[in-house]
């Protein structure tokens, strides 16, 4: 109503302006009417639109580098950001794999824009949207956020509506990104890698994508600011000119947002690597429809079709997998777990059963979990592929050709490779800890040693707890652990602001955790995951064969 009602004052005064003089703020006596001052507001205003679109995607995304900023200081080494190349050159650091959804690009004929990718040191990509290589400059903190981009994921993904879309993009909540997602290296960007050019190499989307359609605006925005000058002669002629001016500067505008509804031609596939472009598209629900994704693609939160992870470790068929379950399921009906197996024999990638007892359904396992709170970890076995049997026979051939295996070691050797052990770590709170009170805030001299496992620790700070220690905890100290809810400190837990779900069951639309709530949640996963990883560092299974 508040921008109704100034742009509606505005129209006014530059409408009847010229005629009475009168104030944009008549009740103030500000800002009287005078052409040469409207005109250089004018300009003014046409030469900062050209800046803010220039600068439009560092200033519209601006949740997503706060959140990567965020995600940076809270879990990163001295809170510096790394590359993936030097991820994949530390030979200590795993093989780190993120998954995030497309949500901006479908093929012709699928009913859903959705499509999973996942994100590693070595390749970006999925099998509907083939793969390439990830680029060595990518940023590991700005690929964590985009995995975690929740909010994004759930209106463009889950709630796909109109007055979704606009209070998102109104509100500037946008925690996705663009990223790269190119087949064919740009020749100048080649070009500038072997002249030793980094710099422009890692903003090609920039220098060499949207130049073209900065160009293209910038030439639309100089016709307006010259017929803008020109409009203030008094000659009827320069009158007319400028009239044509604008009159050609609006069909140059209208022009470059039509054709950028084509940027499925090659000649025009600049116009996908215009953010702006790209956000008037999806405030339309319009998606890039195409054989092969575009070459610049916006990804937000993995968890829109499988948020455990899972399927994309099956489709590498690991040997071993632990799960951390941290979804809002205060029932523990697994409802998460239910999906992320139903695709999986969907897609015809394995299927689940009881390690214990194959004759026993999946889901008696699953029910027996939930009756029994005490369990710290769930356990189930999946057997790969839907043609395993007959790739275990021609791998028995084989080995029984080569004559170098006994028939035994033969048969468990070939069939481990079609299993795997899951190891399901599920955010309950175990009976014995549910009247805990909160504990003292993690520190880096509590980590190091190692903490006790089992036994939850008294109400009572222990005599080694740091004066600043005290200090923060003063507020929570005579809480239990299971009532902390909050939103962004430590004082609404005490101060009114304790609302929403209570912990360990916070809901995903909570984004910003107190340093409490979130000591808390750390403590609670090194207890409970305890037991399954000694279960899965233990097990004599030989099916493993290392493939972790």
């Amino acid at each position: 109503t508040a921008a109704l009602f100034f742009a509606a004052s505005f129209i006014q005064y530059r409408i009847f302006g010229p005629l009475t003089g009168q104030y944009y703020a008549r009740l103030f006596d500000l800002w009287p009417f005078h052409v040469e001052d409207y005109m250089m507001f004018h300009i003014g205003c046409l030469v900062l639109a050209f800046f803010l679109m220039v600068f439009f995607h560092p200033i519209h995304f601006a949740s997503h580098y706060f959140y990567t900023r965020s995600l940076r200081l809270a879990y990163f080494e001295k809170g510096e950001d790394i590359t993936w190349n030097q991820l994949l050159q530390n030979p200590y650091c795993p093989f780190m794999i993120f998954t995030g959804t497309v949500t901006d690009w479908k093929r012709p004929g699928d009913k859903e824009g959705i499509s999973e990718i996942s994100i590693s040191p070595l390749h970006t990509g999925s099998v509907k949207t083939g793969f390439v290589t990830t680029p060595p400059w990518r940023s590991v903190a700005k690929c964590t956020a985009i995995a975690a981009a929740a909010t994004d994921a759930f209106i463009l993904g889950m709630f796909d509506r109109i007055r979704y879309r606009f209070w998102l993009e109104f509100l500037n909540l946008r925690m996705g990104d663009y990223i790269l997602f190119e087949r064919f290296r740009n020749p100048c960007v080649a070009w500038c890698q072997k002249r030793r050019l980094p710099c422009l190499a890692r903003r090609e989307s920039f220098v060499f994508y949207e130049f073209p359609l900065v160009v293209l605006g910038g030439s639309a925005y100089i016709v307006w600011i010259i017929a803008g000058f020109v409009s203030q002669s008094g000659d009827e002629a320069d009158c007319d000119s400028a009239h044509s001016l604008y009159v050609l500067s609006t069909y140059m505008v209208i022009t470059i947002i039509f054709l950028s509804f084509f940027a499925f031609v090659p000649c025009l596939e600049f116009f996908v690597h215009s953010p702006m472009m790209r956000q008037i598209h999806m405030a339309m629900r319009y998606y890039h429809v195409a054989e092969t994704p575009p070459s610049m693609m916006f990804v937000s939160d993995g968890g829109v079709q499988d948020c455990t992870g899972v399927l994309q470790l099956m489709r590498r068929r690991c040997g071993r997998i632990l799960l951390a379950l941290a979804a809002a399921d205060p029932d523990d009906d697994l409802n998460v777990l239910r999906e992320t197996m139903r695709m999986a024999v969907q897609l015809k990638i394995g299927s689940f059963y009881d390690p214990s007892n194959p004759k026993r359904d999946v889901s008696m396992v699953l029910d027996d979990f939930k009756k029994d709170r005490a369990k710290t970890f769930l356990h189930l076995a999946i057997y790969y592929g839907w043609d395993a049997d007959a790739e275990v026979a021609r791998d028995l051939e084989e080995s029984d050709e080569s004559g170098m295996e006994a028939e035994s070691t033969r048969a468990n050797s070939s069939e481990s490779r079609w299993t795997c052990q899951l190891y399901i770590v599920k955010n309950r709170l175990p009976p014995d800890c549910s009247e805990s009170l909160v504990e003292p805030l993690l520190e880096e001299d509590e980590i190091d040693p190692p903490m006790p496992t089992q036994a939850c620790m008294s109400s009572d700070m222990t005599s080694g707890t740091s004066a600043a220690r005290r200090r923060r905890m003063v507020t929570t100290r005579t809480m239990a652990q299971r009532e902390l809810a909050g939103c962004c400190c430590d004082f609404c837990h005490v101060l009114g602001c304790n609302l929403g779900p209570k912990f360990p069951h916070i809901t995903n639309a909570n984004q910003c955790l107190t340093p409490a709530l979130f000591s808390a949640l750390c403590r609670l996963g090194y207890r409970l995951s305890a037991d399954a990883i000694n279960a899965l560092s233990t097990s004599e299974d030989e099916a493993f064969d290392g493939r972790v």
